[in-house]
């Protein structure tokens, strides 16, 4: 399509929300626009412009890195012509000539720059292995390294350019500074898309083509990411024909378990089924003074009847999980010990807890409370916890159900009084706690905020920093193993089963394709899919 179909006029709105700007630029369209309509969820709540999967979107249609996935599944340089290293550590830069912004600015080195400076403060753990930045003129510039790196598009292919054009009038000195310029500085980019809308309760996210990409249209010119607040509402919508197909952030799909429901649809397909994610596990709180203690935690481990909860909340799609944490889809996955139900194992450690706690076996009890998440599929978590009451009552350990929403769930968490957390993971936080993904423990204390502080002591900081050093897949991998040797050994977190995924889409489409890296982002989708 001619991209002088679709020129359209901007009207600016800058609406206030509660002390932050919501920016809406509002587009006319055009008779031409193919519409593509995307059910989302996300876990902490709607659509935001500080929410990781507007990050994740941003990076991959909007604010390009200068080396990522575009139409391909491996690196492919998208706004440099060519990079080029002799050591591996300082890496020369040329940028493709006639690049501009959306908003029509030059897009130049100096961009690449500042963007690093901004990420040192706001977001080290994406310019982790970046030591600087030297610009030699606007359009070649070099990227100097920390550490040697076979392939520079593994150091920055995560890092969205920011619009220096627009960033330089404010002061960024902290990650608030940052996220406060985000609500208007993520809006201006060089991908195939700009953001045209976001209301303001984040249940709609409009993106349309930006008619300044450096290539020809794409035949989706215009992308409506559609919030719900749970999977099941989603799958609905897609079979009622409201939306086009699900994405949802750090998954490659949404859970298997609805395979049924779209195998007997006639308007919606699917292209494929595959074990990953934790749909639900168990999180100890390291400040509880029952979970800290390893013996309590074994025994849990032993207790629980695995194939017992797969047959009650999974049995189609659940598989037993492996006790270091990771299903065999992450990056960097090994073969620990399978999870199995162990009462002999699980009554050992047990009498050893009540040996060091002056308790007395077959007449005490430990009593510890359970925070069950009650907003996204509460009737499993339900079950599942009730699954686990039984099975843990029979080594004298009675469970106590706490139920927390949206933004109870955290600081309820956190609370010396819970023990316990049911959780699930997806593929992305599995990979940032046991997979290939950079992890960044240090600067934002994640694994911290949920395990505590006695969960992560120096030997998981010194596999966290190795793995922030590692330039190639063997010493990444040789991390990864020992992050899951850690969960195997420490059982600061069990997963209860790994569950499964499909890629569900409607057949109002052709030429879909699902790819590893980019999911249904993928250039190839959105510039190759057509009306049926």
């Amino acid at each position: 399509m001619n991209s002088k179909a679709i020129i359209a006029i901007f009207a600016v709105v800058i609406v206030v929300v509660g002390g932050s700007a919501t920016f809406i630029m509002m587009n006319n369209g055009g008779s031409d626009d193919v519409t593509l309509i995307l059910g989302t969820t996300e876990v902490t709540g709607p659509i935001s412009t500080s929410s990781s999967s507007f990050y994740e979107q941003r990076r991959m249609i909007v604010q390009e890195p200068i080396i990522g996935f575009g139409h391909t599944s491996t690196y492919e340089k998208l706004t440099a012509e060519s990079y080029t290293s002799k050591d591996n550590v300082t890496w020369d830069v040329k940028l493709k000539s006639g690049i501009v912004w959306s908003d029509g600015e030059k897009y130049t080195s100096d961009d690449i720059k500042h963007t690093v400076d901004i990420y040192s403060i706001a977001r080290p753990n994406v310019v982790s292995n970046i030591d600087s930045v030297i610009v030699v003129d606007e359009t070649n510039f070099k990227i100097v390294l920390k550490k040697a790196a076979s392939e520079l598009g593994g150091v920055v292919s995560n890092m969205p350019i920011l619009p220096w054009h627009i960033w330089k009038d404010y002061k960024i000195t902290t990650a608030e500074d940052y996220q406060k310029i985000t609500d208007i500085g993520a809006f201006i980019g060089t991908g195939p898309y700009k953001v045209s809308s976001l209301n303001s309760t984040g249940d709609e996210l409009t993106y349309v083509f930006n008619g300044k990409f450096r290539e020809s249209a794409p035949k989706v010119t215009k992308i409506i990411f559609k919030h719900y607040g749970q999977e099941g509402a989603m799958v609905a919508a897609l079979l009622a024909g409201e939306i086009d197909a699900t994405y949802n952030y750090g998954t490659p799909g949404i859970s298997a378990s609805y395979l049924d429901k779209i195998k007997g649809a006639s308007n919606v397909d699917y292209m494929n089924v595959i074990t990953g994610g934790i749909p639900a596990d168990i999180l100890f709180n390291m400040r509880n003074s029952v979970a800290a203690d390893a013996n309590f935690r074994n025994a849990f481990k032993y207790a629980v009847d695995y194939e017992e909860i797969i047959k009650y909340v999974a049995p189609a799609t659940g598989s037993v999980a492996n006790s270091g944490l990771a299903p065999p889809t992450i990056d960097g996955y090994v073969d620990t010990a399978k999870l199995a139900k162990d009462m002999t194992m699980a009554e050992r450690y047990m009498k050893a807890y009540f040996t060091d706690h002056s308790l007395t076996w077959g007449s005490d009890k430990v009593s510890v409370d359970v925070l069950v998440w009650s907003t996204s599929d509460a009737d499993r978590f339900t079950n599942i916890f009730n699954l686990l009451k039984e099975q843990l009552a029979k080594i004298n350990v009675t469970l106590n159900p706490i139920s927390a929403i949206g933004a109870e769930f955290s600081p309820t968490a956190r609370s010396e009084k819970t023990a316990m957390t049911i959780w699930f993971m997806t593929d992305a936080a599995i990979k940032n706690y046991a997979g290939f993904a950079a992890h960044y423990i240090s600067a934002t204390g994640t694994l911290k905020f949920v395990f505590g502080d006695s969960a992560v002591n120096d030997a998981y900081e010194q596999i966290v920093t190795d793995m922030n050093a590692a330039t190639t897949d063997a010493a990444k991998k040789s991390c990864a193993e020992r992050f899951q040797k850690f969960y195997e050994e420490n059982a600061v977190a069990i997963p209860l089963y790994w569950g499964g995924y499909i890629q569900p889409y409607s057949t109002s489409f052709t030429g879909w394709k699902c790819s590893p890296s980019s999911g249904l982002l993928s250039y190839d989708n959105l510039f190759g899919l057509q009306k049926a």
